[in-house]
């Protein structure tokens, strides 16, 4: 699974149910400059901006109930780089 999705562009991701990330793709690591062992554990808060953070919670609890959620994001880095995401 790694192999594959570290050579995708996209982030990929799995989320557990109390909201821990518990896999990331390279995409993550070369964005946010951290390893995925450093991601995995922990929320998107502790290692994103709190406004990307806060634009993402309420359409993941959505996705974690079972619900399809489609949704529009702007990755930021403290630096003030953005990313649009779908």
């Amino acid at each position: 699974l790694r192999l594959i999705t570290d050579r995708l562009p996209s982030f990929v991701s799995y989320i557990d149910t109390e909201g821990r990330y518990q896999f990331v793709n390279q995409a993550y690591e070369k964005w946010f400059g951290m390893k995925a062992r450093e991601i995995r554990g922990k929320r998107r808060s502790e290692f994103a901006t709190a406004e990307t953070a806060a634009e993402a919670e309420p359409h993941e609890k959505k996705a974690l109930a079972g619900e399809f959620v489609r949704y529009e994001n702007v990755l930021r880095k403290p630096s003030g780089e953005t990313k649009h995401l779908e």
